[in-house]
């Protein structure tokens, strides 16, 4: 074959192949055309009618809380989201632990309070320090409590109590009455005995046997109430129920958490959102192009076959699957990722607003949290007084459910409440109606008043306890009568415990300085020292007032006996304050043995007008005795246990002036031992 005729025929295939390609462009965009006029279609879009919650609705959310069966649930999803989430515990703990912080018992009888005290809060016992956790908890997440107890009726206080599953209970009222009956079901308890799974081990099968066996014999009760269905009705006395209603009349209580379904709904949308995202940045989509739009400029395309469509996705899935990845093809290949890391969205003002509105349901804001202060100081001031009221309601269902108790236990032990009358205890009656069981008449009869401790919790207000203790102190400095009991209120402090160890070091104290003084003073005077000025001054001040209060002891005493014998007290009053002396009243005449000034003489020395000074006239307007004589007199009144006589203040004056050295009263002290006495005060 000729040149001229090959050059000829590859013209010609070129041709051929062009027109190929031409026809393949047209028929695929002939086909999209009437794929496209094909797809087109005209439909009319009614809009959706709207309706309360349908939203919950949509995403099968529940929330009709007054079907049982569905608060069932609404318990499920709250309880699941009290275990897995990240922010809603710690919104429950915050109510549950903080209202029930510091319990306090307080009671006019210390006894009485300590025996409450031993009972709630014993870790033997109720162990209230970590069960009111529970119970707040329970109430925070399921909306409602109820508690049943075990009462001992032996010893007349509370055993143990329980908190009962709220699926479990079943809660009735009457139309003619506001009191609850509350039953619990207890088939599920006798199904889970019968049953006899292989999944449990021998030991778990023998027990469940034994226990069935008791139920049957001891409260066969239980075993009629599971076999119909009604469940077993419960003591009102041994039932305490706190529940949060919607409304008055409801009769179950409905989760707190039940307001934020719908924001944590939208946040598992989100975290789901972001899943996604990490999951195809982890394995990403690629999009391979194969094929060319102009092969040599003239328009004309290159379209792969399938089969090299094929070939090419094959290898790069080889590739990617490979550690050491390398893909080596010819022209008209092109790759790229639909979605980049450029394309990821922000989720983080989205997941900031899902916290806020999580934080608003529960009333706590932002910085109660995190502790940041960026927001003004009176919407925090009342956010935190909005928080305290919510919490204050919690501690006033603690204290009515502690209260129901202690009435059953202080009317079993007969703690009445009383008063003080001239040290006495009258115990205070109170008038109530009650029926007559054999009359049926309402009769009005009297009861003794119960006497309970007051429950008291630690200051809740979010703040600082010691600015509250610091203006109770500012308060009782001005006069406002507070104890130093209400001061120690939730403080780890026995007031009673206090004082006696006050008492006992002060006691120790004394008796430590007062000996190592005297140790000292008999060391220096077994040395023959001078006795330091300081310490004989305060020997000299010991025995003087040691001297005082004999005095007012035996002043005591001779007025209780006076008393007695029908004495009027306040003329030996009178007598005492003068420190001794008789009636300074001015007799007619010259007194015995004491010079007579009467006359206003001035033939006298020093002397004369020393005694002059203490005549019945001068004494008269003078209200004392001088301090000697009052020293010396209040000496002799401590030796003989009894005061002077009037007699005897004279015979006293008349051997000091006159110099009577034989006198002698019925002290037994001569005047020269009064003498020694004096110079020794002197």
């Amino acid at each position: 074959m000729s040149k001229r005729s090959t050059s000829k025929r590859r013209r010609y295939n070129r041709v051929k192949n062009t027109v190929n390609n031409k026809q393949k462009v047209a028929n695929t965009q002939n086909n999209s055309t009437v794929t496209k006029l094909s797809s087109t279609n005209m439909q009319i879009a009614l809009p959706k009618v709207r309706e309360p919650l349908s939203s919950l609705k949509d995403k099968n959310i529940p929330f009709n809380f007054e079907d049982p069966e569905e608060l069932k649930k609404i318990r499920y999803w709250a309880r699941m989201f009290y275990a897995t989430h990240d922010l809603v515990p710690l919104l429950v703990d915050i109510y549950s632990t903080f209202p029930t912080a510091g319990l306090e018992f307080v009671c006019k009888d210390d006894d009485i309070a300590e025996f409450y005290r031993d009972m709630f809060m014993g870790p033997e016992k109720l162990n209230y320090e970590n069960f009111l956790k529970e119970i707040g908890k329970e109430f925070f997440i399921s909306g409602e409590c109820t508690i049943l107890g075990h009462f001992d009726e032996v010893n007349g206080v509370w055993e143990s109590e329980e908190i009962l599953n709220p699926d479990n209970v079943i809660v009735s009222r009457s139309h003619f009455s506001s009191d609850e009956q509350v039953l619990l079901d207890v088939s599920p308890i006798v199904e889970d005995l019968k049953s006899n799974s292989l999944e449990t081990s021998t030991k778990v099968r023998k027990d469940k046997q034994e226990q069935m066996k008791m139920l049957e014999h001891f409260y066969p009760e239980i075993i009629d109430a599971a076999t119909s269905g009604d469940g077993l009705e419960l003591s009102p006395d041994l039932v305490s129920r706190m529940a949060n209603k919607i409304s008055p009349w409801d009769l179950r209580g409905t989760p707190h958490m039940l307001r934020s379904f719908q924001t944590l709904m939208l946040e598992e949308s989100l975290n789901a959102a972001q899943d996604a995202v990490a999951d195809r940045l982890y394995s990403p989509f690629i999009l391979g192009n194969l094929g060319i739009k102009d092969i040599d400029g003239t328009g004309v395309p290159w379209v792969p076959t399938q089969e090299e469509l094929n070939n090419v996705r094959d290898l790069m899935q080889q590739a990617l699957a490979a550690d050491f990845r390398m893909l080596i093809h010819h022209f008209g290949f092109d790759i790229k990722s639909v979605f980049g890391r450029e394309s990821v969205p922000r989720f983080d003002q989205d997941f900031e607003r899902i916290t806020k509105k999580l934080l608003q349901a529960w009333g706590i804001g932002e910085s109660l949290i995190s502790g940041s202060s960026g927001g003004p100081y009176a919407s925090s001031a009342l956010n935190r007084e909005f928080v305290t009221q919510m919490m204050t309601n919690f501690q006033q269902h603690i204290k009515t459910h502690m209260k129901k108790r202690m009435k059953i236990v202080a009317e079993v032990q007969g703690h009445y409440d009383y008063e003080e009358v001239d040290g006495q205890k009258q115990y205070i009656t109170e008038s109530v109606l009650r029926k007559n069981p054999e009359t049926g008449e309402i009769e009005e009869v009297q009861e003794y008043v119960l006497l309970i401790p007051e429950v008291r919790f630690a200051t809740l207000n979010l703040r600082d306890e010691a600015q509250e203790r610091q203006f109770l102190l500012q308060l009782k400095a001005a006069g406002v009568p507070i104890s130093d009991k209400a001061l120690a209120v939730n403080l780890p402090v026995d007031m009673d415990e206090e004082q006696d160890s006050i008492f006992e070091e002060t006691v120790k104290k004394y008796l430590s300085e007062a000996t190592a003084k005297k140790r000292a003073l008999e060391a220096i005077k077994e040395k023959g020292l001078p006795v330091p000025p300081e310490l004989a001054a305060y020997f000299m001040q010991s025995e003087q007032s040691m001297m005082q209060i004999k005095q007012m002891e035996y002043q005591r005493e001779m007025m209780n006996s006076q008393e007695a014998q029908g004495i009027n007290p306040a003329e030996t009053m009178d007598f005492v304050n003068r420190g001794g002396r008789p009636s300074t009243t001015p007799q007619d005449g010259p007194q015995k043995g004491r010079p007579d000034i009467s006359n206003g003489g001035s033939d006298y020395g020093p002397g004369d007008a020393m005694r002059a000074m203490e005549s019945d006239e001068m004494r008269f307007e003078m209200p004392k005795t001088s301090s000697i004589d009052q020293s010396l007199i209040n000496f002799i009144m401590m030796k003989a246990n009894r005061p002077f006589s009037d007699i005897e203040y004279d015979e006293y004056l008349d051997a000091k002036y006159d110099g009577n050295e034989n006198w002698k009263s019925d002290y037994g002290i001569t005047f020269e031992e009064l003498e020694e006495i004096l110079s020794e005060i002197q």
